[in-house]
């Protein structure tokens, strides 16, 4: 069952949702963590976009944190004194985070840099985890007593100023190194999606010396408003918390927590700590494979997430009752909606659409969208020929698009160069009846944008680059001059071009951003899928993705003879998100800090009534 996220604006399956959840939560229960820093990765490799991943994933960790800090409260094991420091030091980091992810985000370099630290602090982390546990290991068989650093000891940091006595830990520390722990978590939750805990817990107990019964409990505390803050930061700047992903993903999560606690307690602590060290290996070594082989093809597009394809089995409904009044429709254009021009000789057509407006609900999975035209006044021998061609095209919403050049260096793709296009469609898709290069020569399909390989991108750095060109004189402003199409393309391409003979052209840059949307599914073109189903009336089926852009479409319909183009029709398509959907939409784009306030008591509440149905103590 597959269920449309509105901020993702993807359509995915609910129940691998959840049993992802299910899985961190079961992960969380086993080893003691928020699950964090796997929920994210995971999001990542089910094709969620990134900016989403990250900011849903630190809503996510919140539930189960309020839920384990709540019977850590009960048994007396959270230091609210450290916690409240390390809390300060947060909420700068969270801001600092946020605002450096948008910054990332605005250069193209998030993917890169999520992966990065993620590859980086898991594969530290791990690494020692596994060094650590290992030895104990060894130590437990051969029942040797080695020297354990026990909470209590003395180090450098405890030489530092600003003194500050915490009861419930038993220490007399400096603030310092607490404030920048706590900043530092901060900052990791606001660019990764993550708690902290994973950072939180070892620097606690290793470097500030706090006794190992406090650290979790103390942990939770701090990462509650961390992560709470790091919700309503990305809500209110970027838009990327997906409630209702989050809350698929903490519905799995509580049910999950119960298995692995109760898994837990027939594993030995140090046991428990290399199964925790292999996976957090695991993880690491995986985003850094596939931070290597990213961007193989060395141009992307900043927004390609991959998202699903159509699936279902709606659209084999071939006539409809939207169909049948189309088709009506088209009859009644044939017989008199063009008589006026009929008695000059000049062949017309009119089209109507099977709905003028597609409403994107919880199980959209993408939809059919069928086209009737009427042709009128047309030469009786041109049609028993088959001479006459009908093109249509349904165009989405423009808007600016960047795409980024990847360089492989050391290893990793890094971005070199962009090209912003102002006006490139979300969607695009054609149907026609015979191969456009048998229906048009290539500058006419040039010249109406007919087919994804002519399709017009306007660069904004090099005006005329594509479509219609830039006006080189006032008098060809004016089209008193006739300068054709391919020389305006050879003059903005010599422009554009350097003497660097591997320079990557804005050329490039274009059939980049068409092939990743067209492996995408949004750009699609298909032969012979305009049929007449009449001699004069015809019928065009085209397919719209589960990821169709919001926004008016204008589907248009082109009329060819012998090769020679006639005249256009055009219809407009809305498509709209409905339903809970839409306000969820709305809500996030006009209330933004009130949706992630929102967010986040969703998140306490659904930890707290996991506590409640799982209560244990």
């Amino acid at each position: 069952m597959n269920l449309y996220l509105p901020i993702a604006e993807i359509s995915l399956n609910v129940f691998v949702l959840v049993g992802m959840g299910a899985a961190v939560g079961f992960i969380s229960g086993l080893f003691g963590v928020g699950g964090g820093f796997l929920i994210t990765p995971l999001l990542i490799f089910y094709n969620i976009p990134p900016a989403v991943a990250v900011a849903t994933g630190a809503n996510q960790v919140i539930a189960a944190s309020f839920s384990g800090a709540l019977a850590h409260y009960r048994r007396g094991t959270v230091d609210l004194r450290l916690g409240t420091v390390l809390l300060i030091g947060g909420l700068f980091g969270s801001l600092a985070g946020v605002l450096l992810f948008t910054l990332l985000r605005r250069l193209g370099q998030l993917d890169l840099v999520v992966s990065l630290l993620y590859v980086v602090f898991l594969g530290g982390i791990g690494g020692l985890m596994l060094v650590e546990s290992v030895q104990s290991i060894l130590r437990s068989r051969s029942q040797g007593s080695g020297e354990v650093r026990r909470p209590g000891q003395h180090s450098w940091v405890h030489g530092l100023p600003l003194k500050m006595r915490f009861h419930r830990s038993k220490l007399y520390v400096s603030i310092i190194p607490v404030l920048l722990l706590g900043f530092l978590i901060g900052i990791l939750a606001g660019i990764m999606g993550v708690g902290g805990g994973f950072i939180a817990v070892p620097a606690m107990i290793y470097l500030l010396r706090v006794p190992t019964s406090v650290v979790i409990g103390t942990s939770l505390f701090q990462i509650i408003f961390t992560a709470a803050a790091t919700t309503i930061l990305q809500a209110a700047t970027n838009r990327t918390v997906d409630v209702v992903l989050a809350f698929l993903l903490m519905l799995g999560g509580v049910i999950g927590a119960q298995f692995g606690t109760q898994a837990g307690r027939k594993l030995r602590g140090d046991q428990l700590r290399a199964l925790l060290a292999l996976l957090v290996l695991a993880v690491g070594l995986r985003l850094g494979y596939e931070t290597r082989r990213h961007a193989a093809g060395a141009l992307h597009h900043h927004a390609a997430d991959g998202r699903d394809r159509v699936r279902g089995g709606r659209r084999r409904r071939w006539f409809s009752r939207e169909c049948v009044t189309a088709l009506a429709a088209a009859g009644l254009m044939a017989l008199f909606g063009s008589r006026g021009l009929a008695q000059e000789g000049i062949e017309t057509f009119e089209i109507g659409l099977s709905t003028s407006t597609i409403q994107i609900s919880s199980d959209f999975t993408g939809a059919r969208l069928v086209v009737f035209g009427a042709l009128d006044n047309a030469d009786a021998k041109l049609l028993r020929q088959q001479r006459y061609d009908i093109v249509v095209a349904l165009i989405g919403p423009r808007s600016p698009v960047v795409v980024r050049e990847k360089e492989r260096t050391f290893g990793l793709w890094i971005n070199r160069g962009s090209e912003t296009f102002d006006a490139a469609p979300g969607s695009y898709a054609l149907a026609a009846t015979r191969p456009l290069a048998d229906v048009a020569r290539q500058e006419l399909r040039q010249r109406l944008s007919l087919g994804i390989n002519d399709l017009r991108l306007d660069s904004a750095s090099v005006p005329g680059a594509f479509g219609q060109p830039a006006p080189e004189t006032p008098e060809e402003a004016k089209g008193q001059v006739n300068v054709s199409i391919a020389e305006r393309r050879a003059k903005a391409a010599q422009a554009a071009t350097v003497l660097s003979p591997d320079v990557v052209t804005v050329d490039d840059y274009a059939e980049a951003l068409k092939r990743i949307r067209e492996a995408k599914g949004l750009y699609n073109q298909s032969v012979g899928s305009v049929q007449f189903v009449s001699p004069t009336l015809f019928r065009a089926d085209l397919y719209l993705p589960a990821d169709l852009p919001t926004g008016t479409h204008m589907a248009r319909a082109y009329l060819f003879r012998s090769g020679v183009f006639i005249r256009e029709s055009s219809e407009p398509l809305y498509v709209r998100k409905s339903g809970f959907e839409s306000y969820i939409d709305d809500m996030a784009t006009r209330y933004g800090a009130l949706y992630g306030v929102a967010a986040v008591l969703l998140a306490i509440f659904t930890g707290w009534f996991g506590r409640l149905v799982f209560k244990r103590d």
